[in-house]
């Protein structure tokens, strides 16, 4: 339901902290911060930098309206919420069509890195959205709910992670890239990575489900945003590794 203290503005509040905190890093993280109106402004619509934005802003935007719709009690919230779990898988996936728009580098262009980003959102945010529900019984119908999704979005994970490691890359910079990334430089961050974002997460959110503690699902959220986290800048600079051609 959507009448708990949780549901109608705590979530949207924390939430939105953490959009506002990501559009921070990112424009710190421009060259030229003080320019990122231009991105706004006077911006090219076909750059994902753009699109990127443009998704984030939505969210922020959302995120305000749920937030001051369940504390003011106006009209229902499942719409806004239904609408903001869609734009959220974009929030989650959009920075792959940013990767592939780098075309000099063969590595970011997976096809399946998409819905492998979405996979791992749903991994961390299922085992994230169990904290709630150490401190409130609100929320106890959700928990095998919230369990299920980090173990779907682990073992997801796992599944094209397997299928990267079995098939060929298109390119031997690709290739390059990838042996620096699983057997060379950037192997060790990337296998710790794995195993926090792909075992644990599972093992954790099995334990909920068949009646364990909630703070074991909780540990696995944790686990698997300390993986993404590695796994991701492993595969960053192990896709900057290999010389342009």
């Amino acid at each position: 339901g959507t009448d708990s203290l949780w549901i109608r503005w705590l979530a949207p509040l924390i939430a939105g902290l953490f959009i506002l905190l990501t559009g921070v890093l990112l424009v710190w993280d421009l060259k030229r911060p003080d320019r990122f109106l231009y991105i706004l402004t006077k911006s090219n619509p076909g750059s994902w930098l753009v699109r990127g934005a443009w998704i984030l802003g939505a969210q922020a935007t959302l995120m305000a309206a749920w937030f001051l719709m369940g504390v003011f009690s106006v009209g229902s919230l499942e719409p806004v919420i239904w609408v903001s779990a869609l734009n959220g898988l974009l929030v989650a996936g959009y920075t792959a069509f940013l990767f592939g728009q780098a075309e000099g580098r063969d590595l970011w262009q997976s096809p399946i890195l998409l819905w492998h980003m979405i996979a791992s959102a749903l991994a961390v945010g299922g085992g994230a959205s169990l904290i709630p529900a150490l401190v409130s019984d609100a929320l106890s119908d959700a928990v095998d709910p919230f369990a299920w999704v980090m173990v779907i979005g682990a073992v997801t994970v796992g599944m094209m992670t397997l299928t990267e490691m079995l098939g060929s890359h298109p390119t031997t910079n690709a290739e390059a890239a990838f042996h620096h990334m699983t057997k060379g430089e950037f192997a060790g961050q990337w296998w710790w990575g794995q195993f926090l974002l792909i075992p644990v997460p599972i093992f954790a959110g099995l334990f909920v489900v068949v009646g364990g503690a909630i703070i074991a699902g909780v540990v696995g959220g944790i686990a698997a945003m300390a993986g993404v986290f590695l796994a991701d800048d492993a595969f960053v600079k192990a896709g900057q590794s290999v010389p342009l051609s």
